[in-house]
């Protein structure tokens, strides 16, 4: 929730799926989902994921952004107008938070399903989140192995970029 812009945010992954009735079976360490007859995707269906502005006294749709790729990661407004989350595909997306104007897409390696947090400190504003997965399955395209992604923006006076720098997103790894 916004409170600045009155305006409520959600992710969410739109795709179809067609369910039978059987006789639950569980087996440890797969998905159950209370039926012994898993879902049939529907050929002609590709999930695909939204983000969503509601306006949060009427709950009209204020704006609306739609992923090639699901959205499950959290999103998360902040007070400098952003609004940030990702998507299944490894992108990181960073909007104008009362206009839905998508400022950045950064591809981060690995499908985002976590929190996205912003903190300060320093004088410099930091994105975090989780990047990659380690689940495989029918219902998760994850891509990339895990890790933790940190984002700088620009400290006050410093020349500034089109794109958010990749502060550290691996310590085995020479961020790029």
């Amino acid at each position: 929730w916004d409170p600045t812009h009155h305006l409520v945010y959600v992710g969410s992954t739109e795709w179809c799926m067609m369910f039978q009735s059987g006789k639950p079976v569980y087996v440890e360490g797969k998905i159950y989902l209370g039926t012994g007859v898993w879902p049939t995707k529907l050929p002609q269906d590709t999930p695909t994921g939204w983000v969503t502005a509601l306006d949060d006294a009427t709950g009209k749709i204020v704006w609306r952004y739609k992923s090639d790729e699901r959205i499950l990661a959290g999103v998360t407004p902040t007070a400098g107008n952003l609004l940030l989350t990702g998507d299944t595909g490894g992108n990181f997306l960073a909007f104008n938070a009362k206009s839905g104007k998508l400022l950045h897409k950064v591809d981060s390696g690995g499908s985002l399903a976590g929190g996205v947090i912003t903190y300060a400190q320093g004088g410099r504003q930091y994105v975090a989140f989780a990047s990659g997965s380690v689940v495989r399955g029918s219902f998760v395209k994850a891509v990339g192995f895990p890790k933790v992604v940190v984002m700088a923006l620009p400290a006050k006076g410093e020349k500034t970029t089109d794109a958010p720098r990749i502060v550290r997103a691996n310590p085995n790894e020479d961020p790029a």
